[in-house]
């Protein structure tokens, strides 16, 4: 059941905006999916410059990409690009309800959460994809030119920061929508 706030009605100025705002957000939304979908074939017609770009080494020198180590390198990214085209799904459902007016509904509690986790473990599995594409890359390069690198940044800190906000907001409006639905109830 989906406890809900009365949604904004047709007429708000207020769902108006939200509705602009949402139509924007999944635009871009849709854009990020299919720019992270072509990721693995960008990956494949032009490693070099792409393995440079995901595994955070230094200037690499990277030995000829043979098909397999091409593979395995497409195989390392799957997991961070599950976990982000999962996030844009999330993000893509909340804003769809956001434009109906679902607002403060505990599915959309759910959503924002959800995103919330996936920016949180997006910042966490980045740096290890990076490190594991890192040996992937150099595996074939002479002894004492294979690296291990692990790059992180302040974008992964604020990624975990955002992530955190967004659960806390989410568990807000969570309590928002069962106190409303409780009020319900008693009317």
């Amino acid at each position: 059941m989906d406890h809900a706030l009365p949604s904004l009605p047709n007429t708000s100025p207020a769902l108006a905006a939200v509705r602009r705002i949402a139509w924007w957000v999944r635009a871009l939304t849709l854009l990020a999916g299919v720019v992270l979908m072509s990721l693995p074939l960008a990956f494949w017609l032009e490693p070099a410059t792409f393995a440079h770009a995901l595994s955070a080494m230094p200037k690499p020198r990277v030995a000829t990409l043979t098909p397999t180590t091409r593979l395995y390198a497409v195989g390392a990214l799957l997991p961070l690009m599950a976990m982000a085209l999962f996030g844009l799904q999330q993000l893509w459902k909340l804003f769809g309800g956001y434009a109906h007016g679902e607002v403060f509904t505990e599915i959309a509690a759910m959503r924002l959460r959800r995103v919330g986790i996936v920016l949180m473990l997006v910042c966490l599995v980045k740096p290890l994809t990076g490190a594991v594409m890192s040996v992937i890359l150099s595996w074939h390069n002479p002894p004492g030119q294979r690296t291990l690198t692990l790059g992180l940044s302040s974008d992964d800190y604020v990624s975990l920061l955002s992530g955190a906000v967004l659960l806390a907001i989410a568990l807000v409006m969570r309590e928002a929508a069962r106190l409303a639905q409780e009020n319900a109830e008693f009317v």
